[in-house]
């Protein structure tokens, strides 16, 4: 039996009329009571599933947890598959792995030719399953790839079980604690926080499944008025509970705070330790193929250089670079080696070879990140290729190209970059972006679909005979940038426009721009808008209000509609500062 499931079976013997954790509909699981699900469902997926990899799709976040475990039980790797994934890119992922059943609940499109299986945790009792996992894979991970399929990274009961005590140690998980469970577990910061129970003894807190902007309003509320302690997100994230919750999340009860997925800006994490001064900060850093995280930085004082460094490795892990003079131990491209690099890519050993190397009798993962060490502390100084962070959300820009190639009948030359966290299509010729948007929502998830198009009159390159990078981003700032006037408008405007004005960092707004075109308008800020206004005159909006109700004109005619118009706002306006 591997090291991690013999962890896990001793954890349940041990406290197993304990809490292990609290559903999003307040009812608590011990660890008895949640081993007999594990029990149950692997005895089903035994019945089930003759391939040895379980793909598994469902809205709810604890379906994921309890099916993990069940699938290592029977000897099976798991495979959690994105519930946003267009059902042609889900069919394509089951393809690879060579398997025409998955394990699915609650997903509103149809699969054709997929044998869907429904989740069935049977009222029968079940005893402990005896059959010991032999496995060396605990998961597989689909992340971004540059041909236009997906890498499949191979994460092993090592891998994971040295990361989950390593982090233990950084981020005790003591049994008055409470870690939120925030990330979608397609993620791998998800394993951490799913299986922090294996080595800490803490309770688990699931949120109710639902859209983006729900799961942050339910986040939001569920900090400032629960008991919960630890949470994991990315700085963008971060940005964005803190602009709702501003000073209630001074309320909060949370002891460590790990932050993950992008470059963490220095003001951001200031303003962090200003509101929460009793809290642990950590900047972790680790791409998936390294098992979640390779190095970590707490920080407990202001920070004062340019960028945040992301540390010094965990004990078990490697930190190297390497540049046109060969490997070395201060600058280049990060090279991450010791217990936590994965096992590759799943059916793929050309791109295992180019991607594993071996130094000095140890396995390095080449990250495509370059970073330099300063006074002992590592920095990450941005990627050397095309791959890019949305929401830390790591992507591929060629493999949205692929599919934009697929589209397009004739030539055009056409590329996608990253501006203010937004995707945006540059092209010399017109295309039919709306429709274009379409055929992309069929083959890749909401968050890989450009947001933005701009036609220029070239695409110009530098004297190095590269992509004019700068140019293209100055054409979107030229196209977007809002003209602004003075001119009077209702109360009700003045306040929709402050509120608007405060989270954009756009002191002079027009009530006829368009706030769809303007740079900073990605998903996360249209979250913070709703539930500000939300908040402000005491409604309901639907999640692409801001799509729909573009101008703070239109925003107002909405507020004043019939649907809501008897629905009185807060007596407190808000004041310019607010």
């Amino acid at each position: 039996m591997n090291k991690l499931l013999k962890k896990y079976n001793e954890v349940v013997q041990e406290r197993f009329y304990k809490t292990m954790l609290k559903t999003h509909t307040g009812e608590k699981l011990t660890y008895g009571e949640f081993d007999k699900k594990v029990n149950s469902l692997a005895e089903y997926l035994n019945k089930q599933f003759n391939n040895k990899i379980i793909p598994v799709l469902s809205s709810d976040n604890l379906d994921y947890l309890i099916t993990m475990i069940a699938c290592w039980k029977i000897n099976k790797v798991y495979m959690p598959i994105n519930f946003n994934t267009p059902s042609e890119r889900i069919k394509s992922t089951l393809s690879r792995i060579n398997t025409k059943t998955i394990l699915i609940r609650n997903y509103s499109e149809k699969i054709k030719q997929i044998k869907q299986i429904p989740f069935d945790f049977s009222e029968t009792p079940c005893e402990s399953f005896k059959q010991s996992s032999i496995s060396e894979i605990a998961y597989i991970l689909s992340t971004s790839g540059t041909t236009g399929n997906p890498k499949m990274v191979q994460v092993s009961f090592e891998n994971l079980y040295w990361l989950l005590n390593t982090m233990n140690k950084a981020v005790p998980f003591r049994e008055d604690d409470t870690f939120i469970i925030s990330t979608p577990p397609q993620f791998d910061v998800s394993f951490h926080e799913n299986l922090s129970f294996i080595f800490g003894k803490g309770i688990l807190q699931f949120i109710a499944p639902g859209t983006p902007i729900q799961q942050f309003k339910r986040l939001k509320n569920i900090l400032v008025d629960d008991d919960i302690t630890h949470i994991a997100l990315s700085p963008t994230s971060l940005k964005t509970i803190l602009s709702m919750t501003k000073e209630k999340i001074k309320v909060s009860k949370l002891k460590n705070i790990i932050l993950a997925g992008e470059a963490l800006p220095v003001n951001l994490v200031n303003q962090l330790m200003e509101l929460l001064p009793k809290t642990r900060i950590l900047n972790c850093y680790g791409p998936t193929e390294s098992t979640i995280y390779a190095t970590s930085y707490l920080i407990d004082t202001p920070v004062e250089t340019d960028t945040v460094p992301i540390g010094t490795p965990l004990e078990g892990a490697k930190i190297k670079f390497y540049n046109s003079n060969g490997i070395n131990p201060n600058k280049g491209e990060i090279l991450i080696g010791g217990k936590g690099v994965s096992k590759g890519y799943f059916d793929n050993p050309k791109l295992t070879a180019e991607k594993f190397i071996t130094y000095e009798n140890t396995t390095y993962y080449k990250t495509g990140d370059l970073g330099f060490i300063r006074n002992g502390l590592i920095y990450y100084q941005g990627r050397k290729d095309r791959q890019v962070k949305i929401n830390g959300i790591r992507i591929e820009l060629e493999e949205i190209e692929q599919v934009i190639h697929k589209y397009l009948d004739e030539f055009t030359n056409f590329n996608v970059l990253k501006v203010d966290n937004n995707l945006v299509l540059f092209s010399d010729q017109k295309i039919n972006f709306e429709a274009l948007q379409k055929f992309m929502k069929l083959h890749l998830p909401a968050y890989m679909i450009p947001n933005h198009y701009i036609k220029v009159p070239e695409m110009r390159l530098t004297a190095s005979n590269k992509l004019d990078t700068k140019y293209l981003k100055s054409e979107f700032t030229k196209k977007y940038s809002n003209i602004t006037t003075h001119e009077n408008t209702s109360n009700k405007e003045s306040i929709i426009k402050n509120v608007i004005s405060e989270i954009l960092a756009e002191p002079f707004l027009d009530e006829t721009t368009n706030l769809m075109l303007l740079p900073q308008m990605d998903s996360l800020t249209q979250i913070e808008i709703i539930v500000a206004l939300e908040e402000q005159y005491q409604v309901d909006l639907p999640e692409d209000f801001i799509k729909k109700a573009q101008t703070i004109r239109e925003i107002r005619k909405v507020l004043d509609s019939s649907v809501i118009k008897n629905i009185a706002p807060h007596s407190t306006a808000l004041t310019t500062s607010q």
